[in-house]
């Protein structure tokens, strides 16, 4: 792990809403905490840790037409009108969960509150975001692979009528 490594997780975990992060690479290991407590001491320097099961994401859904962080490749005037699923931290956005797999949602498909639409990856940290609302998928704004922002739309959905 170089120190740009640590330097750009540190950047990711101070705009995500994480409170913290463990991370061990190749004996390294680096735990980052929101709170003022120490980290509790590793079992052995050499003890692999397997990383905690990712929960999914709790994505931010608002209005498409509430005011979103311009980037260079997504302004809020592009964005259709809908309940926009937005990116719960800066990251690089994956449609599928694997190259070659088909991808978590599609234009037109119906989805519940709760399904996994797309994943960002952060220090390769894979974090399913998923819709917050039932409805049909009306535009998938980012292209994959590309890096976002925090709040950044990623997917619109039309809601569900009632």
């Amino acid at each position: 792990m170089e120190p740009s490594d640590i330097r750009r997780l540190l950047d990711a975990f101070e705009q995500s809403d994480w409170n913290e992060i463990r991370l061990s690479v190749d004996g390294v290991e680096v735990f980052i905490s929101a709170s003022d407590e120490a980290a509790p001491p590793a079992t052995s320097p050499r003890a692999a840790v397997a990383p905690p099961a990712t929960p999914a994401a709790p994505a931010t859904t608002t209005s498409a037409s509430a005011p979103a962080a311009a980037t260079a490749s997504s302004t809020p005037a592009e964005i259709p009108a809908g309940e926009a699923v937005r990116s719960p931290s800066p990251g690089i956005f994956w449609r599928s969960p694997s190259p070659g797999a088909p991808p978590f949602v599609e234009v037109g498909q119906h989805v519940e509150a709760g399904t996994v639409v797309c994943i960002v990856e952060v220090m390769k940290l894979m974090n399913r975001v998923v819709a917050g609302v039932a409805g049909t998928v009306v535009a998938i704004v980012v292209e994959n692979s590309q890096q976002v922002a925090r709040d950044q739309a990623l997917v619109v959905i039309r809601p569900d009528a009632g």
